[in-house]
This record gives C-alpha cells, sequence and structure tokens, in this order.
C-alpha cells in the first residue's frame, strides 16, 4: 500500500504539471477546453448498433452501417469520436459527431477497431489483425511487438507516449500485456493464475494504470505491479473494465458475481467497493462499463439486465447518485462534453 501512496503521489504530480497555465480551462486529451456548468453538460449514450440517446432516451444520431458494431465513443473537447466493427466499404476510420472519416483500406487480416483516442491533433486507432496488433496514428500504421497470439484492447495518447492495454494468449493461457509506443510488457498475475487479460488502460505522462483481471478477480496494474481488488463477503469473481484516476485516487469500475451467480456494478475508489444497482438487487444483474470525468465531477455508465427475461436498462450516475436511466437501451459508451 504504501508504493501505491507513492505511485499517486506521483500521478497527482504529474496532473498538476499538465494543468500548470491552463488558466480557467481543463485540458481534455491534450486540448484545454472551458468547463460548463453541470446544467449545459451533453450527456449522449451510444449503443452497439449506432443508435445514440439523449437522457430522455431518444435517439439523437444513428451512425453507420447497422450492420455494423459501434464499440468506443470518446469525447475531446465539445465532440465525440465513434469506432468499432465498422462495415463502410473496404475501410478503416471513425465518426466524429456522426459524420464518417475514412482513414485507411482494411489491411489484410484485418479483425476488427478495438479502440480509438484522440491527443492534440492526432487520431489514434486500434487494430487486431491475424498476425498481431496495430495503430494507426492518423493514416500511417504501426506495428506493435506482438504476433497473432496478442489482442489489443484499448489505447490511450499522452505528449510523450502511447499506450496500449490487452493480453497475449498461448497454450490455454493468457497474459496481461501493456505496450508502451509499440514494445509489449507482460504484465505480473497472481501465484499459479492461468489468465490474465487487460481491458482499460489510462495514463498521465508516463504513468500507467491497467484494469482488467487475473483468474477472475479484479485487477489494477499501476506502473506495471499488480494490485488485486477485494471482491468482498458473498462475491465469487470479479473484473475490471475501466480505470482512471482522480484527485489522487484510483477508480476501478467493472462487476462483482455473487454467489447466486447475478452480476453486480461495482465501482472501487482506492480499493473500497459500492454497488451501483438501480433495479430490483435480488432479479438484476448489472456492470459498471465506463466511467468519464467532467472537471471534478464523475459520471459512471453502467447497464443492467432482469435475470429471466430479456428486458435491459442503461443508467448514468452522476457523483454516484443515479442521473438517467434508458430503458430499452444496452449501451456500449457514454460521452459528457
Amino acid at each position: 500500500m504504501n508504493k501505491q501512496s507513492i505511485v499517486l503521489t506521483m500521478l497527482v504530480m504529474a496532473a498538476a504539471l499538465a494543468l500548470t497555465g491552463c488558466g480557467g480551462d481543463e485540458p481534455v486529451n491534450g486540448q484545454p477546453i472551458q468547463v460548463k456548468p453541470e446544467a449545459e453538460r451533453t450527456i449522449l449514450v451510444m449503443d452497439r448498433r449506432g443508435n445514440v440517446y439523449d437522457t430522455d432516451g431518444q435517439v439523437t444520431a444513428t451512425i453507420g452501417n447497422p450492420a455494423a458494431a459501434t464499440d468506443y465513443i470518446i469525447p475531446f473537447a465539445n465532440d465525440y469520436y465513434v469506432t468499432g466493427s465498422t462495415e463502410v466499404g473496404n475501410a478503416v476510420g471513425y465518426w466524429k459527431n456522426g459524420v464518417w472519416n475514412w482513414v485507411a483500406e482494411k489491411p489484410l487480416g484485418y479483425r476488427g477497431t478495438f479502440g480509438i483516442c484522440k491527443h492534440h491533433d492526432d487520431i489514434y486507432l486500434l487494430i487486431n489483425q491475424t498476425d498481431g496488433v496495430y495503430v494507426y496514428k492518423n493514416s500511417l500504421l504501426s506495428r506493435l511487438s506482438s504476433d497473432g497470439n496478442d489482442h489489443g484492447m484499448d489505447i490511450t495518447a499522452t505528449d510523450s507516449h502511447t499506450f496500449v492495454a490487452g493480453s497475449r494468449s498461448a497454450d490455454g493461457t493468457s497474459v496481461a500485456a501493456l505496450w508502451t509506443d509499440g514494445e509489449r510488457q507482460l504484465l505480473p498475475a497472481a501465484p499459479d493464475a492461468l489468465r490474465a487479460e487487460g481491458y482499460c488502460v489510462f495514463a498521465i505522462g508516463s504513468h500507467t494504470l491497467v484494469g482488467g483481471h487475473t483468474d477472475n478477480a479484479p485487477t489494477v496494474w499501476i506502473d506495471g505491479e499488480l494490485y488485486t481488488l477485494p471482491i468482498g463477503e458473498g462475491y465469487q469473481t470479479g473484473v475490471v473494465y475501466d480505470v482512471a484516476e482522480q484527485g489522487g485516487k484510483v477508480y476501478s469500475l467493472g462487476k462483482r458475481v455473487t454467489a447466486s451467480g447475478l452480476n453486480r456494478a461495482t465501482v472501487w475508489v482506492e480499493g473500497q467497493s459500492r454497488n451501483y444497482v438501480a433495479g430490483d438487487a435480488a432479479s438484476t444483474s448489472s456492470e459498471a462499463i465506463k466511467i468519464q470525468f467532467y472537471s471534478q465531477d464523475c459520471y459512471v455508465l453502467t447497464v443492467e439486465h432482469e435475470a429471466g427475461s430479456n428486458n435491459v436498462a442503461s443508467h448514468v450516475w452522476f457523483n454516484g447518485r443515479l442521473k438517467c436511466s434508458l430503458p430499452g437501451v444496452n449501451a456500449a459508451g457514454f460521452v459528457v462534453i
């Protein structure tokens, strides 16, 4: 824990340096924006069919071919960017505010676009192919130190580095991995662990947080060091789907699984867990899938399924309180802009 506190202090120092000279604006992925009051912010929730909803559950945009999967949505200043397993001709690209932007023709062995980030004027797309993991920076394709056994799951960039989280699989086992500027680092796991995967990455400067699991135990790697989050009494397994740092605290979110097999949307703050469940806890399975900080405010997206039915709903939480609910929406992501 002492080492974790030291790392977090370093993260806060890096964040303070990043904020220096920005005045009343705050940087978002390298670009300062004027912070809006809560009432003036726009929350958009996207499902995996390209539908973008407002907080009233109304569709405000439909993106791309309905046969495509729109899996990833990110904010940048007052805009939003979307990608996924896109099927726009023979192309790799992204949508900005619903408008398609072509990047390149699909390379041979293309298995899908698995992440997007924007930093300053640069767009990064994370591509998995049959022979390894690749990154488009704008239209330039670079191969990471990987092979067909590697799989990238998330990407982020800072002024100095590009980071990709994922895993390497072989012989029925997997190891979580972090690529820094294309060089792969296999992350440690618990002794005798058979499966470990990294699903998300967050970075400040050269410091990183990777979230995922080791043998279904919720896990965060801080600068490459393993920290297993407590699942608590009454729970059997867990996983981290997204991770962030704010105010010197690490936020991890995902799910824990009860002994009866129900998922519980969970947010850990410095390792302390709290469930985010809007429906009937006795019959609802839920997952916390995305977190976004806007200034000092924390927004969390959860998805709930009613056990024994096809009923689904997505919920946005604001500083721990339920902000809005979207019945019938199976969300893939959201933005606050």
